[in-house]
């Protein structure tokens, strides 16, 4: 199986966002991501489940434990890929910090300064594991 050769797409944005909005196979996926569609299969349905992702457990601040999957180097190398892709495609609103570079919790807490309610939840497992479907 081949190496993937670039940790970051080496496209410009407006190549990327080209790219994107013309795909029409299951080929063009591979190539937004620049890495050879053979390769791509292979990880995405070969490797067994076990073997993407390495399962370990931290304790939390208030007693228990956090289960945590960490990306094999491949899968995390595709991740990083899509997500740079998907960062020139989607354009969030300004109400939206999570996940954006020049955002965080002090930028999220400035825009409730002096209000009189706030609501704070804690979705349980918000994350679980999803499975390709191919």
């Amino acid at each position: 199986m081949s190496v993937i050769k670039s940790l970051v797409l080496t496209a410009s944005p407006e190549e990327i966002r080209q790219k994107f909005s013309s795909m029409r196979e299951r080929t063009d996926v591979a190539s937004l991501l620049e890495i050879d569609y053979q390769t791509l299969i292979y990880h995405i349905y070969r490797v067994p489940e076990n073997k993407k992702y390495k399962t370990f457990y931290l304790p939390k601040n208030l007693g228990g434990t956090r289960k945590i999957s960490a990306p094999n180097t491949t899968i995390k190398i595709l991740q990083r890929k899509l997500n740079q892709a998907l960062q020139c495609i989607y354009k969030p609103r300004g109400s939206v910090h999570s996940y954006i570079h020049s955002k965080n919790i002090v930028t999220n807490a400035e825009c409730h300064l002096n209000r009189t309610l706030i609501l704070n939840i804690d979705l349980h497992d918000f994350s679980p594991q999803y499975t390709l479907v191919g």
